[in-house]
């Protein structure tokens, strides 16, 4: 395929460094060749709108395509929808939805035949069973809405694919896609329940006509006569919607559907209706006849008399009933119930069914439990509760960037900002090189990047110049922009950490903190797995077994580091130097912080939404360096800093090459040629050189383990343990010279050791 330029600039390039951006920001972008989703071969993909979005697909499709193009896929995962209108007919049907109604400002952008508004998804159209639905407004004028509902999926070609563009100051980084408004949702989902088969329709609840409100509306006025124009029976619905605490939209579609039944006499508008309602309010209690209720009452002819008895309510129905009077209250995090209201956020951890029945309370003044063999117990309906629950993996204070899916965010999202606070500050602290100014900012990006879990790598703050320097406070600034961080203690039982790690209290919090480490050389296997596991497990309080997505970002602060491989690689130093920390410093920094907390963050986000510099090389934390240390102002040099001071504090690779040399002079003074022979070394040999080697009185055991380590790791190069046993446990010392395929490995060393002991001996 012959690639095409326009004014001497690649179209793929352009194509592809938009979708990789727009990826970047969650954005569900997929190739297209044409205006149809393609495969690797310029194919038309199937089931495309289930295939992951990644840059990897979008740069071979895009590269096989004919007529390249990027496409926005709409639906839920997306968060997106988009509205198109190509001529004056569209206009008015798309008017007429939003008739009465502000149209918000939202991304939008114009194609060769019309203009596409982008809005965000409403979470109500997911019942909508339509991959496009077209919007009439009964005057034959109709538009369409690509929802993405549907198994088919829908998506829209964008910009820069041509001949596109976004419209000036509606563009991605101009604006966000609006929220659709509640009476145009609720048009749309009308809408749509029009054009479902007469046998497939539903009755909606929750959003537009609540039809218990209905069932007592007409329960209250069936004999009612309405003595002139209807406002009687008008206040009664009035009153019974109140009750019911429909919402405004609800109440006026539950008493049109009413009127479309029994018209009254005068035909009300909307807003005579809405009157009516305000009345109601003064005369009845919002609310009052909801109830949460394990039974129903229905009446019963026995022996000529008309009694009420209790039947069992399903199971479902009362939970379903308990969700709609509290607004879909508590909700799951961890295995455990959560309320989020104005006095604050609460775990349901402790004795938790009467702690939900507490709160059900404090919504509805009617809950009422019967007691008997066929009704559902209080246990049983809170287990069926917290098993079909809102659930979200975890719980945020200050958003990510990306947005993290399955997150319940208790935070607005700031506008993303200039860097001009950001560079504020970074000039509090006093690092000793611009690189480690840059690592600092990538420390605060880390603390919002909403990348993969353990995908972020620990920062190791360290200085030349001993204490006092403000490591412990430079940490501790950092993490106060999210909330603060969990402390680690360095004595501190692994199964124990986990269980405070799994708290709700730990829950919210992004950043652990493991201060003032003095070990001589740094080593935790439980540390180290909790950086890079995607996931923490262990005991959780009250529940038993417990999880969380690992979304801790750790700092160590230490003197003179020095750690093991595992833990070195994990680590990023940064170094500070000494300077004035006395006086107000710290307060003065803190309320900085507290005062520009949003502009902070908004800064952030937008470090993290900058164009990123292309890397040439990638380390271990591949998606970390392109997410983040990409964007920094010297990635190139940051990348290198970081290797050599990695490698720095290393100190396996000093044992390595200590052990080396020790059995290399060992094995000369025996008589071999280190350089051209392969040398059989038995176990309890190996480990005794290798005690002598670091100066230190080893177990045999303990040695064996960190040589076979050293080994596993690639720090030292000539020695390593012999795979068979045919010789007892043995390792083999390997000449650089040494011909491994041919030569045989000499097997007579205990004899050598034992004649130049004679030797000596002798001598």
């Amino acid at each position: 395929m012959q690639e095409a330029t326009i004014n001497g600039h690649d179209v793929l390039d352009d194509l592809l460094e938009e979708g990789e951006r727009l990826i970047a920001r969650g954005w569900r972008i997929i190739p297209c060749n044409g205006k149809i989703p393609c495969d690797y071969r310029g194919e038309p993909a199937k089931g495309w709108n289930k295939l992951p979005a990644t840059v990897e697909r979008l740069r071979i499709g895009l590269k096989a395509a004919s007529d390249p193009g990027i496409g926005l896929v709409m639906g839920a995962d997306s968060k997106k929808i988009d509205m198109e209108v190509d001529d004056d007919s569209e206009i008015k049907a798309r008017d007429h939805l939003w008739r009465d109604v502000e149209r918000p400002v939202t991304l939008a952008f114009q194609s060769k035949r019309g203009r596409h508004d982008i809005y965000a998804f409403d979470p109500r159209l997911a019942s909508i069973p339509f991959e496009v639905l077209e919007y009439s407004d009964g005057d034959g004028n109709k538009f369409k809405i690509r929802l993405g509902t549907n198994d088919g999926g829908a998506q829209s070609v964008i910009p820069p694919t041509a001949p596109r563009a976004w419209i000036e100051g509606l563009g991605p980084d101009d604006v966000d896609a609006a929220l659709l408004p509640d009476v145009v949702v609720l048009r749309l989902l009308a809408c749509a329940e029009a054009k479902k088969p007469k046998q497939t329709r539903s009755r909606p609840t929750g959003v537009g006509i609540r039809h218990d409100a209905l069932d007592a509306v007409r329960k209250s006025t069936t004999n009612m006569e309405d003595g002139g124009d209807g406002s009687k029976r008008l206040f009664t619905a009035a009153c019974r919607s109140v009750e019911l605490n429909c919402s405004d939209i609800e109440a006026v579609a539950t008493i049109n559907a009413y009127a479309a039944e029994r018209p009254f006499p005068k035909g009300f508008t909307d807003a005579e209706i809405l009157q009516r309602i305000r009345d109601a309010e003064g005369v009845v209690q919002r609310g009052e006849a909801l109830a949460i209720r394990n039974y129903e009452e229905v009446e019963i002819e026995e022996e000529g008399e008309t009694k009420v008895i209790k039947v069992p309510s399903p199971i479902g129905d009362v939970v379903a009933a308990a969700k709609f009077v509290t607004g879909n209250w508590p909700r799951r995090s961890g295995g455990t119930l959560f309320v989020d209201d104005s006095h604050g956020l609460a775990f349901l951890e402790k004795n938790p069914t009467p702690a939900l029945f507490g709160f059900l309370r404090s919504r509805c003044n009617n809950v009422d439990w019967y007691s008997s063999g066929r009704f559902c117990t209080q246990s049983e309906f809170a287990s069926e509760f917290t098993r079909t629950a809102t659930t979200y993996d975890s719980i945020e204070n200050t958003p990510h960037e990306p947005a993290r899916p399955a997150t319940y965010y208790r935070c607005d999202v700031p506008p993303a900002g200039d860097g001009r606070y950001l560079r504020k500050f970074l000039d509090l602290f006093r690092p000793e090189t611009t690189i480690d100014r840059d690592l600092i900012q990538a420390a605060a990006m880390s603390l919002l990047w909403g990348g993969p879990f353990g995908a972020t790598p620990a920062f190791a703050v360290t200085s030349d110049h001993g204490r006092g320097v403000g490591k412990t406070s430079m940490v501790q600034l950092l993490t106060r922009i999210v909330g603060g961080s969990i402390d680690v203690s360095a004595n501190e039982d692994g199964d124990k950490l986990t269980t405070r790690l799994l708290t709700p209290a730990a829950r919210t919090k992004r950043a652990a903190l493991w201060d003032n480490i003095k070990s001589m050389k740094l080593s935790s296997e439980k540390i180290e797995a909790l950086i890079t596991a995607p996931e923490i497990s262990g005991r959780q309080l009250y529940v038993g077994e417990g999880t969380r997505p690992n979304n801790l970002v750790w700092f160590l602060t230490l003197n003179a580091p020095s750690m093991s491989t595992d833990l070195a690689q994990r680590s990023i130093p940064i170094k500070l130097v000494r300077g004035d920390n006395s006086g107000p410093w710290l307060e003065n920094a803190n309320r900085f912080v507290d005062d520009n907390r949003q502009r902070l963050i908004g800064d952030i986000i937008g470090a993290l939404r900058a164009e990123p510099f292309p890397l040439r090389t990638f380390g271990r934390w591949a998606a970390w360096e392109q997410a983040i240390v990409s964007r920094l102002p010297e990635p190139g040099e940051a990348q290198q800093v970081i290797a050599e001071r990695q490698a720095a504090i290393n100190t396996d690779l000093d044992e390595s090459e200590i052990v080396e040399e020790f059995f290399c002079d060992q094995l000369a003074k025996l008589g071999y040629d280190v350089q051209q022979e392969s040398i059989r070394i038995p176990s309890a040999v190996a480990a005794r050189w290798y005690g002598w080697a670091i100066n230190e009185p080893v177990r045999s055991t303990v040695a064996s383990k960190r040589m076979h380590q050293l080994s596993a790791e690639g720090q030292m190069k000539r020695l390593a343990p012999e795979p068979g046993r045919s010789h007892g446990r043995c390792y083999v010392w390997t000449g650089p010279a040494a011909n491994v395929f041919y030569a045989n490995i000499a097997n007579d060393l205990l004899h050598r050791i034992s004649a130049n002991r004679a030797d000596t001996q002798d001598g």
